[in-house]
Parts: structure tokens; sequence; C-alpha cells
């Protein structure tokens, strides 16, 4: 049940919350919280996604070297069809806190990790991406002397 209150400091009060909780969910949306972890094995990036999934997410490797992590999240309220041979229910959202959202950001890759065993995994609201890095040993293989002629 719902219920209106007519007193101005309850009125006041609940709209200062709800603009407060408004601004946080949709920074979030904009800017994920991110975790960057370094081990001797390799480095992992943890992004902040609840309620997203990997048809929401897109990972890629552009021509600077830099790791892209983007997302996309469409209020599925908004687009929502019926199934074949469900009634269409009409309603009105009572409070509408679930948004579009979309985000992007470009991370630098540093030069020791292996590009081609970047592994991502969507789990628990965490985007966690693994990257491997070179050792020591093939960085050494990767060096070489040029002779001049």
């Amino acid at each position: 049940m719902l219920v209106r209150s007519n007193d101005l400091f309850p009125m006041l009060f609940n709209d200062v919350f709800d603009n407060f909780n408004n601004a946080w969910s949709q920074n979030l949306a904009r800017d994920p919280k991110i975790n960057i972890k370094e081990s001797d094995a390799n480095y992992t990036l943890e992004f902040l996604v609840p309620g997203l999934n990997k048809e929401d997410l897109n990972l890629s490797i552009d021509t600077d070297n830099n790791l892209v992590v983007a997302m996309e999240h469409k209020d599925e309220h908004r687009s929502e069809q019926p199934k074949e041979g469900e009634k269409k229910e009409q309603f009105h959202y009572l409070r509408h806190d679930f948004h579009y959202a979309h985000f992007k950001e470009a991370i630098a890759l540093p030069d020791n990790i292996h590009k081609d065993q970047i592994t991502a995994k969507v789990e628990n609201g965490i985007l966690r991406i693994v990257l491997p890095k070179v050792t020591a040993e093939e960085k050494a293989k990767l060096a070489q002397t040029i002779t001049i002629e």
C-alpha cells in the first residue's frame, strides 16, 4: 500500500533520500567500481556490474593497445513485448529505478602480458578479467640482436 504524507518534513526527507539514491544508482551504471590486482603470474581487473550478463558486456583490444571495456544495458520493461498468445499487461510505475545504462573505458595494457590468453567471466555481479603476464624467460626470447651488414 502506498501512503502519501502531507507533512513537510517527511516529504523533504523523502525527496532528498530519493535524489541521493537515484544519483548513486545512475553513477554506478555510468562508472562501475573497479579493482585492479597484481600477482606474480597476472593482473586481474574486477568491474562491479550488478544485474548484467555477458550479453550486456563487450571486451576488445584497440589499435593503441588499450583494453576497451564496454557495457550497455537497456531497461527491459520499456521494450517488453508479450509472448505469442499472451495478453499484454497494462501497468504504470509507482517507482522506477531501473534505467538504460552504458559505460565504456579504455585501459592501457602493459607490455608484459599475453594478449592472446586474456580471459573474462561474469559471476555474481562482477566482471573478472585476467591478464596473464609474460614470464622473464619468455621476455628474454622476445629480445633479439640485429646484425649490421
